[in-house]
């Protein structure tokens, strides 16, 4: 498995744990923040393209536990 599909895997986990988080949550309007300096698996997330199976669909489950908007770049 490469690097970039590694880092799309952490990002999986990451939606999977805030999903649990906010579902068990009492707080309504929790704004919350990933940052990752994986530009590949960002970009992944960001653009529309014909992705491979396995990238394609974790980028399905990711977008559908939390928004696009909630990653963000770190340089470093």
């Amino acid at each position: 498995m490469t690097v970039p599909r590694l880092e799309l895997m952490t990002f999986c986990i990451g939606a999977r744990l805030v999903h649990s988080v906010y579902a068990a949550s009492d707080v309504p309007d929790l704004k919350t923040v990933a940052w990752s300096n994986s530009m590949v698996a960002l970009w992944w997330l960001k653009n529309n393209g014909d992705w491979s199976v396995f990238v394609a669909n974790r980028l399905n489950e990711i977008n559908g536990l939390v928004p696009s908007q909630f990653w963000r770049h770190v340089p470093g």
